[in-house]
């Protein structure tokens, strides 16, 4: 795939799967924008990814926040999201309301305003219309 030049934001692109996306991004040529709620995460995983790499953190249960991501990213080819804890990580004995409350504000709800926020514009697209 020619990714060469893409902008493609990887939000929980910090770490994991994610962070495996945005390196095969900047292997390929492309721009990698890891997004993550810490900065220090952010700050780890742009030390790895090149000097095109940029990073921003984002509440994803704010749409403010959600909102100043997108201004400040701005044209985007891709749209990968990877972020969230697992449900694994917390054993079914500590299973709380808070828990499943932060789980689908993260996996659910910031996914849904994330691809709202963020959709890609392809340059592409924009001269069709």
């Amino acid at each position: 795939m020619n990714l060469k030049n893409a902008r493609v934001l990887v939000i929980g692109g910090t770490s994991g799967i994610g962070l495996g996306v945005a390196e095969a991004v900047a292997d390929r040529g492309g721009v990698p924008i890891v997004v993550s709620r810490n900065q220090s995460n952010v700050d780890r995983a742009l030390a790895g990814l090149g000097e095109t790499a940029r990073g921003m953190t984002v509440d994803l249960r704010d749409p403010a926040s959600l909102s100043h991501l997108a201004d400040e990213v701005g044209q985007i080819e891709h749209l990968v999201f990877t972020a969230g804890e697992s449900l694994t990580m917390v054993g079914l004995a500590d299973l709380t309301a808070e828990a499943i409350t932060d789980f689908t504000g993260t996996r659910f709800v910031g996914q849904l305003q994330a691809c709202g926020s963020s959709p890609p514009r392809s340059p592409r697209a924009a001269r069709s219309r």
